[in-house]
């Protein structure tokens, strides 16, 4: 099998080698431009699909996940041994494999490998050479691993998806785990068919933050694949036993890939986000191997080595106003937004429908378009309401969209989970919905588009200057300003929310807008609710990453803390703070990296809420999963699941809002 795949390797058609576009920054340095990168990922993942490793499976939609035996006394009660059996229905029969996961017992959330091997594994498994898991658990890390004989192909090729899709279905069950770090999942497999393996795994699906391959042979035709792993790791390794050129090979696949680890200036090649050894010896993953994997993943997953300061030496509260907190971060963050234009004005783009759901609701439909003038011209945006018709004014969810709505013609309510229309509206709230995209663009540009050329040239722009997460809150706060006005809308009653770089955005508008009673961020992660003090969270989103991906997102002063995280003189939990005595709901999932880092920052600005004789959730233990946490101030929820947005978070959000905002 083996030599047959090495056989495909070697007839493949040529891939081209990995170049792209460089942006110039204000110093004259060149960084890589992910952007011009990042488009071509997908149509990258395709042409490798098709010309090496086959089609990649979907995860199946009936996947079964069943946990068949536990041992929570493995290891002498130092770890749980599950046996997880996947299955699923195929066209002529079922497909199945079961995964052996030993766990940690000890508190709090852990990183993981996912090991394949070519070989059984034992109901009640013996430390290996290859799988030390003794060691793994007294690291801290979890391990799942599965034999990739088990899975059935009907080629070589076709046996290395198989082996990735097994790698993709475990991420879902570790989804389901409330003692995993899902965005800290590393895939491992060692030599031409285990180890190619995990490297597609994590090539083709993103949510793997690293990936160890080992002994692959693999080289510079598979650096544009390797790229599409940024920001993420990647660790190679060779052993003296491998020829020359497979040696050079592996080493080639970790140094020559860095140009796209460019983007992010905090790291280097060969130490840095890519890293590689050689060790003496035969082929197949030992105990030395892992030693240099985890000096590896512990200081990208937990920073052992880049701690500069500790977690309690953080900048506490300030001793400063609402005001000057808000105007704080303006200055150094999000940057100076305009104020609301003089002739800003709305218009229904088409008349109004009654829509009557299933259960009788009876809900208005309504699309507006917010314009306004600036000294460089007109500027324009759409939104849409769903409004129930009830007896009095009702309470009001506004939310920056991170999909563009499809409002369409019919008399019905296109909902989904991102934006579950249905939901919020037979609950009696409105829903108020804008695509974020509508309002600026979520792409790299020298700020000469919309909104920002209404109001200044490009030259004009200062270091203090708004940015697109500033300008995407403007927009939220230019349709506060409509809804304050209609007669069915309850003005003291309005929560404004958004996901990820949109919950970036809705906890920067309900810090800015005392109209706003509720403030939702989902997913916000750093620059929202994450502190940057903190070693237990993804590098995902560091400083520099996000000025450099996002150069757009935050105003000129912002980028003068890259790369020092540790040493920033100020927290998110400021501006968080800034909100109270108004109230805030934070909502996180299994598969959001930075969950710590933003139940920490909720829990850090409890004082401000204490100062009106409000009551605040307290710095303590994170809660449990599916029991969201409520107090007078402050509210806080971890769902299963990965980095998006479900039913349940919705019903969480209401939920608390029923409680609270009367």
């Amino acid at each position: 099998m083996r030599k047959l795949f090495l056989l495909a390797l070697s007839t493949q058609l040529a891939v081209s080698a990995f170049s792209a576009d460089f942006l110039v920054r204000d110093d004259g340095t060149k960084a890589f431009n992910v952007l011009s990168w990042k488009p071509r990922m997908l149509e990258i993942t395709r042409k490798f699909e098709r010309e090496v490793f086959g089609m990649m499976p979907s995860i199946p939609e009936k996947l079964k996940m069943e946990c068949i035996s536990t041992d929570e006394n493995f290891l002498n009660g130092k770890a749980t041994l599950k046996r997880i059996k996947f299955t699923w229905p195929r066209l002529y029969d079922k497909g199945e494999f079961v995964a052996t996961v030993v766990l940690p017992n000890r508190p709090g959330a852990m990183a993981s490998f996912v090991l394949v091997r070519s070989e059984p594994i034992a109901e009640k498994p013996e430390p290996t050479e290859d799988w030390p898991f003794d060691e793994l658990v007294s690291r801290e890390y979890a391990t799942i691993a599965f034999n990739g004989n088990d899975l059935t192909a009907p080629s070589a090729v076709d046996a290395i998806s198989q082996r990735a899709l097994a790698f993709r279905m475990i991420y879902e069950w570790i989804l389901t785990e409330p003692r995993m770090e899902a965005m800290n999942t590393s895939p491992v497999g060692c030599g031409p068919l285990d180890g190619v393996s995990a490297f597609w795994a994590s090539s083709f699906d993103w949510r793997f933050y690293c990936v160890v391959a080992a002994q692959t042979g693999l080289g510079e035709k598979f650096i544009e694949l390797a790229a599409n792993n940024t920001p993420g790791m990647l660790y190679t390794c060779s052993c003296t036993e491998q020829t020359k050129e497979e040696i050079a090979n592996d080493k080639a696949l970790a140094e020559k890939t860095f140009p796209a680890w460019k983007l992010y200036d905090a790291v280097k090649p060969l130490g840095g986000s890519t890293d590689y050894h050689c060790r003496e010896g035969k082929k197949g993953l030992v105990r030395e191997d892992w030693k240099n994997i985890l000096a590896f993943t512990d200081r990208h997953f937990w920073g052992k080595s880049l701690q500069k300061k500790p977690l309690d030496s953080m900048p506490g509260l300030p001793d400063m106003t609402r005001e000057e907190i808000v105007d704080f971060f303006r200055k150094n963050v999000y940057g100076y937004a305009p104020p609301r234009p003089a002739d800003l004005h709305f218009v229904p783009t088409s008349p109004d429908v009654e829509i009557v759901l299933d259960d009788g609701t009876k809900v208005i439909r309504r699309q507006m378009m917010a314009k306004w003038s600036g000294k460089l011209g007109k500027g324009e945006f759409p939104f849409h309401l769903f409004i129930p018709k009830k007896a009095g004014k009702v309470p009001a969810i506004v939310g920056l969209q991170l999909r563009k709505p499809e409002i369409g013609d019919e008399k019905k309510i296109n909902s989904e989970r991102w934006w579950d229309i249905e939901q919020i509206v037979k609950r009696g709230y409105a829903a108020i919905g804008v695509w974020y995209k509508g309002i600026s663009p979520d792409s790299y540009h020298e700020f000469d588009v919309k909104p920002f050329n209404v109001f200044e040239t490009p030259k004009e722009r200062t270091n203090e200057s708004w940015g697109a997460i500033s300008a995407w809150a403007w927009g939220l706060h230019r349709i506060v300003d409509y809804i304050v006005t209609l007669p069915e809308i309850d003005s003291k009653r309005i929560i404004v929310t958004g996901h990820s770089r949109g919950g970036k955005t809705a906890l920067w508008a309900g810090a800015q807008d005392e109209r706003i009673a509720l403030t939702v961020p989902l997913g916000s992660g750093r620059g929202g609710m994450c502190v940057y003090h903190m070693t237990f969270a993804t590098p995902a989103e560091t400083i520099a990453i996000m000025n450099s991906a996002y150069p757009y997102w935050c105003c000129g002063n912002y980028k003068k803390w890259n790369n020092r995280d540790f040493e920033i003189p100020f927290e998110q939990f400021w501006l968080v703070s800034a909100i109270a005595p108004r109230r805030i709901y934070v909502c996180e999932a299994l598969g959001d990296a930075t969950r710590y880092g933003d139940w920490y920052t909720l829990t850090k600005a409890a004082p401000a809420w204490e100062k009106y004789g409000m009551k605040a959730l307290p710095v303590g233990p994170i809660p449990e999963t599916g029991k969201p946490a409520w107090s007078e101030g402050t509210g806080f929820h971890v769902r299963t699941g990965p980095h998006s947005v479900y039913s349940y978070d919705w019903q969480e959000i209401m939920n608390y809002a029923d409680a609270y905002l009367k």
